[in-house]
Formats: structure tokens, C-alpha cells, sequence
């Protein structure tokens, strides 16, 4: 696997500023470091180590340092009035790792230093002084990973008198804006040219595209409603099979992404993806978010990606009241939007026909002879049994201990607890589940169920057993069901016990 590291350069052209005179005023040395993490995602997420693409095809890690030739910003607060320092602080003392470094800070002669201060300072993006503020432009930029390119690293720090007087010299930066990676997928024959051309928001967009922020405590966030023109980015060229990525760093305005689909140029033309992105999560400064697209020769397609590796399945804790986690994609399955294995209820492979003549636990296909699993007489011998045991339940067979089919009443609590839309990702339609508690979500495709030979309501109904059946009607199981469209439902339902459905598991731990 090929690893590609983007590191954000902390080197920008400053113009030279002049303010008051500081030629007999002595220097002090302060220790500068990067922010404790690394920029990196989730989906599109918080800083963790890396960002990892769902495919695995390539790793990307976004890390900022210090190299020669940084240099930083520095103003002072005082009084309702704000110098800045006249000569721009050229880094030293460079460590090995690249995340610390020395700078000279010299206070202007017109601060008093027997009162109260703050010591401001800017990083890889050119501030200025308004009013009483240090303010910096905050204009999106966007650039193909490719060619050794790089791109500024916006930091800044606040440090006061208190801090200072205690002997502390050290200073600790913080992120200003999102990173945002793009990962484009080319699944075609040939190679292409992309170009990031932004998004298409049916809601609201959630980043600002040009206008200026003010350094402070909560530096980084913008309030800003003003639709604008998105920025493109330049062409990236992408071989057959190969990905390509695209840099992004903007303000992010304290929303999150709904309901927008991607937009791009590919080979000089303007292309919209035939599916949409939802995340909902606000989207915050000082993090970074990977998106993916995937460009099929035909159509493009931009959404989700619900898991944060590939290493299927992950019990997904969607906060639900019992405890119950939820896996990442179906039994039998390698992605959350593969539709995976079809069983009938209580068998655990698969097969070709999917009748009342074949099913397990039926007496040469009679359903009123049920051999397994009946608590009415009027339709075999009773057993007693609840729900099906360990060793007819193919999550279990399948996942191991800890991992089952749900029972009826995770269904209803799944159902109770979330709220479902119908999307497509990466070209598959399904459903998409989001916990009205934590706001982390499942996607479940519609992969209709087998009767017969043939598959029935393909991609426009989702089926799924439960471990559970009806009292009165134990030739019948539970099952969630849910069907297509922006109108469409989600609920429990039941089904012939001989036909052939997907799962999707359930974590319950030991039990």
C-alpha cells in the first residue's frame, strides 16, 4: 500500500508591517509547538492519528511543522488597543520531529508591562489589526495532492501576563480551520482529469468561502449566510484504478453536511454525483474531514463513508437505551453497502431456491409441521423455544460470540431511536439510520429478499430477519422492513420463514 503524507507547510510571505519602536526594548525566547494532533478524520471526523480511505487503497496523514524560513505574527493587547510587534519572528531551534521551535518576541515600547497584556500570535496566514481585533482573511483554498504540493498551516496562540510572570516561555498553537481531504476513487478504463469544483447544498453550505475572522478563544468558527461561488481547484490528473485526492481549507461556520452532492469537472465537463453526502455532526475549526468520490467511466458518485476502516464489522453505538450496537455492514458481507448473504430464518447457508419445500424446519415443506421453533399447536410441536438459538443463528455462526441476530425488540428500539432516509451510497440505494440520540448512523441497502430463484423488490425494499417469531403464527418471523423513496417507512414486519433475507447483526457482548 502506498503512503502519502501531506504535510502543511508552515512557510507564507508576510508584508513587512511597521508599528511603534522596539530598538532598545530587550528579546525574550519562546518555545513554540504544534498542536498535540495530528489533522486527521473520521467520517468526516475528529483528529485521530490518520486518515485512513475507506477503500484502503491509500493512507493519508495531514501533519503541520515547523521547518526554516517559518516565521510568525506577533501582536500585543492592551488597554482596548492592539501594537504590533515590528520585526516578523523568524523560527530557530528547530527539534528533529519538527514540532517545536524558538522564536525572539520583543514588547513594543508603548506597552506598559507592569499591566495587564496578551501576547497574540499568527502562523501560515497573514493577519492584520481592525479595531481593536488581530484579524486574518480567511479565503478557501483547495489543491491537488500531487507534484510534492503542500499547503499553509493557519496556527495562532494567546498567551497573558499571568502566564508569563509565572516564568512560563512556552507557547502552545492552536489550528485555525478545517482541512477537508477529497478521495476520488477512478474506477474507469482510462486516465482522467478532475477538478473539485465544491458542492451543492439543498440546505445550507457549511464553510465560508472568503471574509475574515478575528483571533480569540473561539477563532476559527465564522457566522456567515451570504451564498457564494465555491472555489475550484486545479486539474489532478488519475490513472485507471488509481485514487486521486484534493485538498480544502476553509472556515467552517458551525454546521453540518446535509444533503449535498459533489461537484467537479472530469475530462472538461461538468459533472454532478448522482448521489448525496449527509453528515451530522457540526463541522468544526482545527479538524480535518475526508470525503470520498468514485468516477465509474460514466457517473460519479459522492456519499458516505460509514465506517472508519475496512476492517468489517464494526459494532456501531448508536446510544440506543439497552446497550445495543448495531454492525457496520450485513452478514456475510464486506462493506456497508454490499447486501451480503440471503438465509432463510434459523438456516445458516445459503442456497439456490429459497421455497417451502427446502426450508429446514418444516416437514417435507408443510408449514402447519413445524419441526423447530413453534408455540402453537395448530401448527407442529410445541418446543417452547422463544427465538432461535445459537446454533441457528447465522450472525452468531457467522460473527462469533457476542455477535446475534437482533430480536424484536432491538428492532422497535432501532426504529424508536433513529431517524431514516433513503439515499444512495456509492450507487446503492438503502436506507440510512441515525440515532436521534448521538447522531452516529448505519446505512442498510434495499436488498429485497429471495422467493423462488429470484430476488423480489430489488433495490426498492430492505428485509431483514430478527431472531424472533410470532406466537400465533410461528410459520412467520419478525423482520425489519422498509421501503424506497423520500416518503418511504421503516418499521417491523413479518415474513414466511422459508424465504431468504439479509441480516444485519447485533453486538451484545457476553452473554
Amino acid at each position: 500500500m502506498k503512503k502519502i503524507a501531506l504535510i502543511l507547510l508552515l512557510s507564507i510571505t508576510m508584508s513587512w508591517l511597521s508599528s511603534c519602536d522596539e530598538k532598545d526594548a530587550p528579546s525574550v525566547v519562546f518555545t513554540a509547538l504544534i498542536p498535540d494532533e495530528d489533522m486527521s478524520s473520521q467520517r468526516p471526523g475528529s483528529m485521530i492519528k490518520d486518515i485512513t480511505m475507506s477503500q484502503g487503497i491509500n493512507s493519508f496523514n495531514l501533519s503541520a511543522r515547523w521547518k526554516d524560513g517559518d516565521v510568525i505574527q506577533l501582536f500585543v493587547r492592551q488597554g482596548g488597543k492592539i501594537y504590533q510587534v515590528e520585526n516578523l519572528a523568524t523560527v530557530f531551534d528547530i527539534s528533529a520531529d519538527g514540532k517545536k521551535c524558538s522564536f525572539n518576541f520583543t514588547m513594543p515600547s508603548l506597552v506598559n508591562e507592569s499591566l495587564e497584556y496578551e501576547i497574540i500570535g499568527v502562523t501560515g496566514i497573514d493577519a492584520h489589526i481592525e479595531g481593536q481585533n488581530v484579524v486574518v482573511n480567511s479565503s478557501m483554498k483547495r489543491i491537488p495532492l500531487e507534484n510534492g504540493n503542500t499547503m499553509p498551516s493557519p496556527m495562532w496562540f494567546i498567551i497573558n501576563k499571568t502566564n508569563l510572570t509565572t516564568g512560563n516561555r512556552q507557547v502552545q498553537f492552536k489550528h485555525l480551520g478545517t482541512y477537508e481531504v477529497l478521495s476520488v476513487n477512478n474506477n474507469s478504463t482510462s486516465s482522467i482529469t478532475f477538478k473539485h469544483c465544491g458542492f451543492f447544498s439543498y440546505t445550507f453550505p457549511w464553510y465560508l468561502i472568503d471574509g475574515s475572522i478575528v483571533i480569540g478563544s473561539k477563532a476559527g468558527t465564522a457566522s456567515n449566510d451570504t451564498e457564494q461561488t465555491d472555489v475550484q481547484s486545479d486539474d489532478i490528473t488519475i490513472a485507471p484504478g488509481a485514487v486521486g485526492a484534493i485538498l480544502s481549507w476553509y472556515i467552517p461556520i458551525g454546521r453540518h453536511i446535509t444533503l449535498a452532492r459533489l461537484h467537479a469537472i472530469i475530462d472538461g465537463q461538468e459533472m454532478t454525483s448522482i448521489d448525496m453526502m449527509r453528515y451530522s455532526k457540526n463541522i468544526e475549526s482545527g479538524k480535518a474531514y475526508y470525503m470520498q468520490a468514485t468516477w465509474d467511466g460514466s457517473a460519479l458518485y459522492f456519499s458516505n463513508d460509514f465506517c472508519p476502516d475496512g476492517n468489517h464489522p464494526h459494532a456501531i453505538d448508536l446510544g440506543l437505551p439497552s446497550g445495543t450496537k448495531w454492525a457496520c455492514c450485513n452478514v456475510g458481507a464486506n462493506d456497508p453497502t454490499r447486501r451480503g448473504g440471503y438465509y432463510a430464518w434459523g438456516e445458516i447457508s445459503q442456497k439456490d431456491r429459497y421455497e417451502q419445500g427446502n426450508y429446514k424446519w418444516w416437514d417435507n415443506g408443510d408449514y402447519t409441521k413445524i419441526t423447530k421453533y413453534c408455540r402453537n399447536g395448530d401448527f407442529g410441536v410445541v418446543d417452547g423455544r422463544m427465538e432461535l438459538e445459537p446454533e441457528d443463528d447465522v450472525a452468531f455462526v457467522n460473527l462469533g460470540t457476542g455477535w446475534r441476530m437482533p430480536s424484536r425488540q432491538q428492532v422497535e428500539e432501532l426504529i424508536n431511536n433513529c431517524s431514516s432516509s433513503w439515499m444512495l451510497s456509492n450507487g446503492i440505494p438503502g436506507r440510512v439510520f441515525r440515532s436521534n440520540i448521538n447522531n452516529e448512523l448505519i446505512f442498510m441497502p434495499a436488498g429485497g429478499y429471495f422467493n423462488g430463484e429470484y430476488v423480489r423488490d430489488y433495490e426498492s425494499t430492505g428485509l431483514f430477519w430478527s431472531r424472533s417469531f410470532p406466537t400465533s403464527a410461528p410459520y412467520l418471523a419478525h423482520g425489519l422492513a422498509f421501503s424506497g423513496g423520500s416518503v418511504g417507512w421503516a418499521k417491523l414486519n413479518n415474513l414466511g420463514r422459508h424465504n431468504g433475507c439479509n441480516v444485519r447483526a447485533v453486538y451484545v457482548g457476553q452473554e
